[in-house]
C-alpha cells in the first residue's frame, strides 16, 4: 500500500513539472512571437513581391458596381482637394484586405491618368522645376521633429502653400499598435484649410517610413498640394528608405548632437541635403552654434556627388520651433490671414533661411533634371503593382 502511495505521489510530481515547463515554454513562445498585425505587414510585403502572374490573376476578378462607383467618387474627391476623399484614399492603402488592395490599385491608376493627361501627357522640360516638391524630414527621437514641422508649415501656408504631411509612427513590436500622436504637436497646422495632416503607422517596415508612403505621397500631390513633408519616425544612422520617396532630405539634429566625426559618419548624415540644428533656444544656443560649426566644417570635408554632376553642400542652419510655434495664433491658423508682425519676424530669423536653402536645392536640381515630376515620371504600374521609382 505505502509503495503504491509513493508511485502515485511521484506521477503526480512529474505531472505538475510537465505543466510548468509548459507554461514557461508557451510564454517564451509568446514573447517572441511577432505581433500578428506584423505578420500581416510582412504577408503584404511578400504579396508585392509575387510573380507577375499572380497580380495579373488577382487583378481579373470582377468589380462590382458599387465598388468602382466608390472608386470613381474616392477619385474626383481626391483630385478636387477633398481632404475626406483622400483620407480615405490612403486608407484603402494601408489596408491589407485583398479586396482594398485591388480597389486602391484601381484608384492610384485612376488618379496617375487623370494627372498625366492634364499635364498634357508630358514631363516638364529640363531645368523646370517640377510642381510640388517632396522634403523628407529625419532625426533621432526627441530632436523636435513635429514642433518644428508645425511651424515649417504654418510658415509655408502663410506664403500661400498648400502643405500636406505624412506622419509615420512606429508600431508596437509586442502588440502591433501605434500611438499616432504626432498630430497632437500640429494643432495650429491640423486645422488651416490649407494643410493637410496624416499619421500613419510603420507597421513593422524599416528604414524610417511606411510601406505604403510613396503612394500616399502622390495621392496628396494629384489632391493640388505642393509642398509634401514626410516626417519619418526616431532614426538611428542606417534609416534612409526616405530618399527612396522624396526629392529632399532634411535632418534634424539637437544641440550639443555630434562633433566632427559624427558628420563624417555614414548612414543617416551621408543622404541629408540639409541640416537644421533645432532647439537653438537662448539656453541652448551657444552649444547648437558649436554643434553647426563642427557638422558645416565636416560636410565641407565630405562633399557628396549629385546625379548630373550638381554641385551642392548641405547647408547647416540654427533653428527654434518653439519659439517660432509661439508666434503663431490660433486666430491665423482658423483662418488663412497674412502673417502678423511677430510671425514675420520669426520667420524671418529661423524659417526664411530653411525655405531658401529648399528653393535653391529644387532649382539646382531641376537644371539637370534630376527631379522631375511625381505624378509622371516616378511611378508606374506593372500588373496593379505601382512601382514608385523615388528621386533617383
Amino acid at each position: 500500500m505505502l509503495g503504491y502511495l509513493h508511485r502515485v505521489s511521484t506521477i503526480n510530481k512529474n505531472a505538475s513539472r510537465l505543466v510548468t515547463a509548459r507554461v514557461i515554454w508557451s510564454t517564451a513562445l509568446n514573447r517572441f512571437r511577432p505581433a500578428p498585425a506584423l505578420l500581416a505587414s510582412s504577408v503584404v510585403h511578400q504579396r508585392r513581391n509575387t510573380s507577375t502572374s499572380a497580380a495579373a490573376a488577382a487583378s481579373t476578378d470582377t468589380t462590382d458596381p458599387d465598388v468602382t462607383a466608390e472608386t470613381e467618387r474616392l477619385v474626383s474627391g481626391v483630385l478636387s482637394g477633398d481632404r475626406i476623399a483622400l483620407s480615405r484614399a490612403i486608407t484603402l492603402i494601408e489596408s491589407n484586405r485583398s479586396d482594398h488592395r485591388r480597389q486602391s490599385a484601381d484608384v492610384m491608376r485612376r488618379v496617375l491618368s487623370a494627372t498625366a493627361a492634364a499635364a498634357g501627357g508630358t514631363a516638364p522640360a529640363p531645368g523646370t522645376p517640377p510642381r510640388s516638391i517632396r522634403i523628407g524630414i529625419s532625426g533621432p527621437p526627441g530632436v523636435g521633429k513635429s514642433t518644428f514641422i508645425e511651424s515649417f508649415g504654418m510658415y509655408l501656408v502663410g506664403l500661400g502653400h498648400r502643405v500636406a504631411v505624412l506622419s509615420i509612427d512606429p508600431s508596437s513590436t509586442r502588440t502591433g499598435g501605434s500611438i499616432l500622436g504626432d498630430k497632437t504637436r500640429m494643432i495650429n497646422l491640423s486645422r488651416h484649410p490649407s494643410a493637410y495632416v496624416r499619421p500613419s503607422p510603420s507597421r513593422g517596415t524599416l528604414g524610417g517610413v511606411a510601406a505604403d508612403t510613396s503612394e500616399s505621397v502622390v495621392l496628396c500631390e494629384s489632391g493640388g498640394f505642393d509642398v509634401v513633408l514626410v516626417e519619418t519616425v526616431g532614426v538611428g544612422q542606417s534609416e534612409v528608405s526616405v530618399r527612396d520617396c522624396c526629392d529632399m532630405v532634411m535632418l534634424l539634429v539637437s544641440p550639443g548632437g555630434g562633433d566632427e566625426l559624427q558628420g563624417m559618419k555614414k548612414g543617416i548624415v551621408e543622404i541629408a541635403d540639409l541640416i537644421v540644428v533645432n532647439k537653438a533656444d537662448t539656453a541652448m544656443l551657444s552649444v547648437a552654434r558649436d554643434t553647426k560649426v563642427e557638422y558645416a566644417h565636416a560636410l565641407a570635408l565630405n562633399r557628396r556627388s549629385y546625379p548630373g554632376g550638381v554641385q551642392w553642400t548641405p547647408p547647416v542652419r540654427l533653428c527654434s520651433s518653439l519659439e517660432s510655434q509661439s508666434a503663431f495664433t490660433p486666430e491665423q491658423s482658423a483662418a488663412a490671414a497674412p502673417p502678423s508682425a511677430s510671425v514675420a519676424a520669426a520667420a524671418e530669423l529661423h524659417l526664411k533661411p530653411i525655405w531658401t536653402d529648399v528653393q535653391k536645392f529644387r532649382k539646382a536640381m531641376a537644371v539637370c533634371a534630376v527631379m522631375s515630376d511625381a505624378s509622371l515620371c516616378r511611378c508606374r504600374f506593372d500588373d496593379d503593382v505601382m512601382v514608385c521609382c523615388g528621386a533617383e
